[in-house]
């Protein structure tokens, strides 16, 4: 018996000895060792923003890694813009009142490839600047597109 517990002292020893390597990482990170960058980017462009009028949010997701990233979309939603006003009041939601479809959707990007799509709709704010808010309607999403915009009358 005592021969047992010996033997199994010595098995739970040497395991954990293994697990210690000698390949010198302690775990600290050099400081030349940035963490990765966010594999996709989102960015929107759009011609001149004017009160009442029809506008177009065209979106660029570039997958800026080496290796391909699949995009699940829970929806038939691509993605959604925010206009806020200066009191942090929401003037302008795209998705607002549309209806999508309930069904997931793959999407997958190969290194360096662009997904573009456009959203189209009328822009019922009064003139004035807002701070835009564009984001990706899918997982994993690449951080929002946020920037300052001017609707004129």
């Amino acid at each position: 018996m005592a021969m047992r517990v010996v033997a199994l002292a010595a098995v739970l020893a040497l395991s954990a000895l293994a697990g210690c390597g000698d390949d010198s990482d302690d775990g600290a990170r050099d400081p030349g060792d940035a963490p990765p960058e966010d594999p996709l980017t989102l960015s929107v462009t759009w011609d001149g923003l004017t009160a009442g009028s029809p506008v177009e949010w065209r979106f660029v997701v570039r997958n800026q890694s080496d290796a391909a990233v699949s995009l699940t979309f829970s929806s038939g939603q691509d993605g959604d813009v925010v206009l806020v006003g200066d009191a942090e009041q929401v003037v302008y939601r795209w998705s607002e009142g549309r209806m999508f479809t309930q069904a997931l959707r793959e999407r997958a990007l190969a290194a360096g490839e662009e997904l573009r799509f456009t959203l189209e709709g009328t822009l019922d704010v009064p003139p004035g600047t807002y701070s835009l808010r564009a984001t990706l309607a899918a997982e994993p999403a690449p951080p929002p597109a946020v920037e300052r915009v001017v609707v004129d009358a």
